[in-house]
């Protein structure tokens, strides 16, 4: 099943989480750039936590054409593959975005002085990347 940035309702699951997904970047020299992310989805954006100043976060500041793949670990034949781009990088509501996806993969109460140690928070600031779908493929039932 193919949509250009639909994400349909049978797959919204795994943007939704606690679903690893794949984040692929692109480098300065436009080799592609993989981490595996906490993966979040507002209904409109894919949304992706991170720290100001990472790998990830520079390359989608710089070029920001991405690609987020989150497999179902239970049918390993069900997939979404979300290319896009990102739109924003937020430091608005980012410890709060990273306290929720904490709460959501992990069941810890919140990221720093958990998940992270509490003297990380102090270290780096979290940012939030707003992904615009520009096209989806979905795959499995």
């Amino acid at each position: 099943m193919t949509n250009p940035a639909t994400i349909p309702d049978s797959h919204r699951n795994l943007l939704e989480g606690p679903v690893f997904a794949v984040l692929t970047t692109l480098m300065p020299d436009y080799q592609p750039q993989s981490s595996v992310v906490w993966a979040d989805f507002d209904g409109e954006y894919v949304l992706i936590n991170t720290a100001k100043g990472r790998t990830k976060e520079r390359n989608m500041a710089q070029r920001p054409k991405v690609s987020v793949l989150a497999l179902d670990t239970n049918q390993p034949y069900r997939w979404i593959e979300v290319r896009g781009e990102v739109v924003e990088i937020t430091e608005e509501g980012g410890v709060e975005h990273i306290d929720k996806l904490a709460r959501m993969y992990t069941g810890q109460p919140g990221y720093y002085g958990y998940v992270a140690p509490a003297a990380q928070r102090e270290k780096e600031t979290r940012v939030i990347c707003k992904i615009k779908p520009t096209r989806v493929i979905a795959f499995g039932a």
